[in-house]
């Protein structure tokens, strides 16, 4: 039996229907998580991103947007992502086998070594799938707070030597670049910045250089926090994005307090809750934000594909 879905490369005259869709499909219109054109446009004009290349669509024969797939080649780690939006459809698991054959295609002419693509637990389909020929490697936790119920922190003290700066565009790209990969060269999945992507991602919307906080002992970063803040219609949502201390500093506090000065930042700019994602096997991390308030809210799995 012939398929009525058809899959296409995305042309930027489809950002239109596409954001439109995206929206929709997670029930974020009219919400503070809404995403604009400008959020899309700007998050597939990253740096070595080219979404008339790594971007697809899947249509009905009335030309109706019901899947999308966004591909993310990290050179440096020669690492695939695979992000896929399929709405609830009966097609839902035609379009997803469909994608995920694009996706390997990608890897094997780009000569790829790994695939990874991040599920939600629920999604028993895609699960199911998956499990046949594709690894689950980890498992990740969403959790959430608000301000409310966030249990009080202790008082923040920061230690003599040390100041807390809000981010200065103009000077501290190349300090924040420097902090985030040598604080993630060994988690897994992270692939090292480059000044210029990390550029570009305090360009994004709703990230704001105010929110991306510096510990620094003297002038040299010992601890940052990389917060996200978005608001509409009397609601405001934060996201802790990343948060890491540098080798060098570690085992003095500094983890606790830069994700206290981020919580308290978020809290103060307005925020009626808090979200971030946690590694599950992250035992310390896990204790220290359960220990602020959050709780879990959602699980995702990622799956790994090799030997492509």
């Amino acid at each position: 039996m012939q398929s009525n879905i058809s899959i296409s490369s995305f042309r930027w005259e489809d950002t239109d229907d596409v954001v439109e869709f995206l929206n929709e499909i997670d029930d974020l219109k009219n919400t503070e998580k809404e995403i604009s054109k400008e959020f899309f446009t700007r998050s597939h004009k990253l740096p070595e991103s080219n979404p008339e290349v790594d971007s697809f669509l899947a249509k009905t024969q009335q030309n109706e947007i019901i899947g999308f797939m966004h591909l993310i080649f990290e050179k440096k780690i020669n690492r695939l992502v695979v992000i896929t939006k399929i709405a609830p459809v009966d097609q839902k698991n035609e379009i997803f086998i469909k994608f995920m054959d694009i996706a390997q295609d990608f890897a094997i002419s780009n000569k790829i070594n790994v695939i990874h693509t991040q599920i939600d637990k629920k999604d028993s389909l895609y699960i199911n799938y998956l499990k046949k020929d594709w690894s689950l490697v980890k498992e990740y936790w969403n959790l959430k707070c608000n301000s409310l119920k966030l249990s009080n922190p202790e008082i923040l003290q920061i230690p003599d030597e040390y100041t807390v700066e809000h981010l200065d565009p103009n000077k501290d790209i190349s300090n924040l670049t420097h902090i985030q990969n040598i604080s993630f060269k060994d988690h897994w999945g992270f692939c090292p910045n480059t000044e210029e992507e990390i550029r570009a991602r305090v360009e994004m919307t709703n990230n704001n250089p105010e929110g991306i906080l510096l510990v620094k002992n003297k002038e040299e970063v010992a601890g940052y926090n990389w917060t996200i803040f978005a608001s509409k219609n009397n609601q405001a949502t934060g996201w802790i994005s990343m948060t890491g201390v540098s080798p060098k500093y570690r085992g003095l506090g500094l983890g606790k307090l830069v994700v206290q000065l981020g919580i308290e930042y978020l809290f103060r700019k307005g925020a009626n809750s808090i979200e971030l994602e946690v590694d599950s096997a992250n035992t310390p991390a896990l204790t220290l934000y359960e220990n602020l308030g959050f709780k879990k809210h959602s699980e995702t799995i990622w799956f790994e594909k090799t030997n492509l």
